[in-house]
């Protein structure tokens, strides 16, 4: 090294080299706020320079002294900042391993392998024994291991004999980035990870496996359990409605995977507490997955857990999965729907008949008798509808739903038919078309902004069409709870002979083509006519019905007094039309299930009567668990997401909690009570066989390789055992390097001397 070398090191205190190697920080605040305090201190030095010089002195004086005390207090601060240098350092270390091992319930199924019945629980606590097992002891020998447990959460664990297997879920992937940050630094040789594979894949996943193959980490997977049953049956799904209406029927899709028990008879019961709600004989396909429609009549208003199970069966692997609980909210609720009918009709009169035993729902008909004229019916008051259709979103849109006639296009202004629009999309609101001479194409919307929102392609009007055809279910209507006219307790052919019984309606309005995306749940066989369709649109739901005189149902010759079919038909049609129509305060998840033991976080969405996002609102909630512990949370509003708020909310234990959320904004405050099941288990138990594929897919994805029990002696041989080196930072103080105090001293010095040369004081 030269003196000139030694020189250098000695002003910088460090290797001129290093310099090169990192880069410069303060320990106290950033480069930016180091910029704006030297920028204010030139500016305190320009005014007192000014101050000083009392005498009228050229520019480059006060520039001069400016600049000059300037830099010495620049000089000061930088070290009063404590300058570093941050350089990384290679160490050299033992390498490390992180065994995640998964603690979910699901851990209690049996291997399947051995005759032992040894579960996949079983096998984590012998084989990582910390004292005798034998991968323990396997991987211990090149490697520094760290055991963690993960389910919902994930927890550094000394031994594994200490995991209890009672977590309701498996989320892997905020297993590996809770180890990308609770082991940043250490020399990891790769992640393995000890599963049956029942994790909560997706994009979350593949990009926690994408940083660990850019991190260079590879992950070993390890299988448990088989990858497919001998003999098991599973209740695999249930798909409910959110909401229904008091003594409504709905329709439950029931999804049922068995293996080994094909062909056989088993009775699948419904419960609602101690109370059977419906009992049907099911034969099981020689097929794995089966789907079944059952329809279920809710008699009863409130939150309803319902029970759906089918008996156990002998020497099935899993008995856990023969039921599920699913959550349901009843509604007693009058629920206001607007009748827009362009002239008097029988359609008119025994629809309002059909329903005017339904407590829940309420028909307001608006009526047109002539120019301007309107005969009103269920109204709430005598300013109700006056002047007409509502000429307001807010006085519209406190309706859940519409019924619209027949009644031509022109009926509504443009601002109407806009609102119309509105009240689906962003309102929400069911709308229910009606067939007629004056409705669809022969009305005049093939030209309106309503035809967008129609579920069924208008074509040219066909003026004095008309046909007489019978109605039946479509493949997929046979399954919807609209077209179920028997008795709950019948079978499909029996509801399908109670369709085939009902006379012939009338339809004027020959629409054959449903949008794409639309459901067609009635059709005539010839010629092929659409008799009822719908299609979401925005929020709400669009519903084309062609039929013009349904009443023939219940005033027909043929059909018996005791005949029920049009009333079921349009009570039913009109509950569901509105079943799903937004409140001004939404509650997410809509499913209503989260897990007992873990953190949800809540969204709430609140609108106003315009139905347009509601920001500013004070949000509070109190959440009142099934033992009648509260928990009382404000809701802040999320940033970027004008009237959504949210919490975080603690079910600690398995049950049913209320949400009581109370809003308040400009004056007005809003109320809102709703459910959430907290589930013991979630969906442990469902899908329980080895997802050998999730684990091959995150093994090779990262670089790591997929072992079963079979073959687990060599997941030891496979980690490469050589040392490893760990990127780490080192920070060097620089505030007290002799060149900083020589730049200081040399501008103190240089301001004294330009001071004295040009007569300053």
């Amino acid at each position: 090294m030269t003196f000139w070398d030694q020189l250098l090191e000695w002003l910088l205190k460090y290797p001129l080299t290093w310099f090169g190697q990192g880069e410069l920080g303060l320990s106290n605040a950033s480069w930016y706020v180091f910029a704006l305090t030297c920028g204010g201190l030139g500016v305190l030095a320009l005014l007192s320079a000014r101050l000083n010089l009392r005498a009228w002195r050229p520019w480059r004086d006060l520039l001069g002294l400016t600049f000059l005390r300037t830099l010495a207090l620049s000089l000061l601060l930088l070290c009063l900042f404590q300058p570093v240098l941050l350089r990384p350092a290679d160490t050299q270390q033992r390498a490390s391993v992180a065994v995640l091992l998964d603690d979910s319930l699901s851990m209690g199924i049996s291997m399947g392998i051995t005759d032992n019945d040894q579960t996949r629980a079983d096998f984590i606590r012998t084989q990582f024994n910390p004292d005798d097992g034998p991968l323990a002891q396997a991987l211990g020998r090149d490697f520094d291991l760290a055991l963690f447990r993960f389910g919902l959460g994930t927890e550094l664990v000394e031994r594994a004999d200490t995991l209890t297997f009672t977590q309701a879920g498996t989320d892997l992937a905020q297993a590996l980035t809770y180890l990308e940050h609770a082991l940043s630094g250490v020399a990891l040789a790769g992640v393995v990870v000890v599963s049956d594979g029942g994790v909560r894949s997706g994009t979350a996943l593949q990009a926690s496996a994408q940083r660990l193959k850019a991190a260079g980490v590879p992950v070993y997977t390890l299988g448990l359990g088989q990858e497919r049953f001998a003999r098991d049956l599973e209740i695999s799904a249930v798909q409910l409605p959110a909401k229904a209406l008091r003594d409504s029927t709905v329709q439950a899709q029931i999804q049922i995977r068995q293996r080994g028990f094909g062909g056989r008879e088993v009775p699948l019961t419904v419960l609602q507490g101690q109370k059977i709600l419906s009992q049907r004989m099911l034969e099981l396909s020689d097929s794995t997955l089966q789907t079944l429609s059952l329809p279920l009549h809710l008699e009863e208003a409130g939150p309803m857990l319902l029970h759906f199970e089918l008996p156990l069966q002998a020497d099935e692997t899993v008995t856990a999965n023969n039921q599920r609980e699913v959550f349901i909210e009843v509604l007693d609720q009058r629920e206001k729907i607007l009748y827009v009918e362009g002239e008097p009709r029988f359609e008119l009169k025994f629809l309002r008949r059909a329903v005017a035993d339904t407590p829940n729902l309420q028909v307001v008909t608006l009526l047109r008798t002539g120019d301007s004229k309107f005969y009103r019916l269920g109204i709430d008051d005598p300013e109700q509808l006056q002047n007409g259709f509502p000429v307001t979103e807010e006085e519209l849109f406190q309706y859940r739903g519409l019924i619209i006639g027949n009644v031509e296009a022109s009926f509504f202004s443009a601002e109407q038919q806009r609102m119309l629009v509105d009240f689906l999309g962003r309102r929400g609101g069911g709308v229910l078309f009606l067939g007629g001479k004056h409705a669809f194409a022969e009305g005049g919307y093939a030209d309106s902004p309503v035809a967008e929102t129609l579920p069924v392609v208008l074509d040219t009007p066909r003026s004095g069409y008309q046909r007489e055809v019978q109605l039946l279910p479509t493949a997929l209507g046979r399954k919807h709870a609209l077209s179920q006219l028997a008795s709950v307790d019948d079978d499909a052919a029996d509801n399908l002979a109670h369709w085939q019984q009902l006379p012939a309606v009338t339809i004027v309005n020959p629409l054959f083509q449903s949008k794409p995306g639309a459901a067609v749940l009635l059709q005539a066989e010839a010629p092929n006519l659409l008799g009822l369709a719908y299609q979401r649109y925005g929020r709400g739901i669009s519903v084309a019905l062609t039929a013009q005189n349904t009443w023939v149902w219940q005033m027909h010759a043929d059909v018996a007094p005791d005949n029920q079919s049009h009333e079921i038909f349009w009570r039913q049609l009109l509950s569901w039309l509105v079943s799903e129509t937004p409140q001004r305060i939404e509650v997410s998840p809509a499913s209503g299930q989260v897990l007992a033991g873990a953190e949800t976080t809540l969204p709430v969405q609140i609108v106003d009567a315009a139905y347009r996002p509601l920001s500013g609102a004070s949000v509070e909630l109190q959440l009142i668990g099934p033992s009648g512990q509260e928990q009382h949370l404000l809701l802040p509003e999320q940033a970027r997401a004008a009237g959504s708020y949210s919490a975080s909310i603690l079910t600690p234990e398995a049950g049913l909690y209320e949400l009581q959320i109370k809003a308040t904004a400009n004056g007005e405050e809003l109320q809102r009570i709703a459910y959430v099941n907290a589930s013991a288990t979630g969906e442990e138990f469902y899908r329980a066989e080895l997802q050998a594929d999730v684990l091959r897919r995150l093994a090779r994805d990262t670089g790591g390789t997929y072992f079963t029990a079979a073959n687990a002696e060599g997941l030891a041989r496979a980690i490469q055992p050589t040392p490893a080196t760990a990127m780490t930072v080192q920070h060097y103080e620089l505030w007290d390097m002799p060149l900083l105090l020589i730049l200081l001293l040399l501008a103190l010095s240089l301001d004294w001397a330009f001071r004295r040369w040009r007569g300053l004081r």
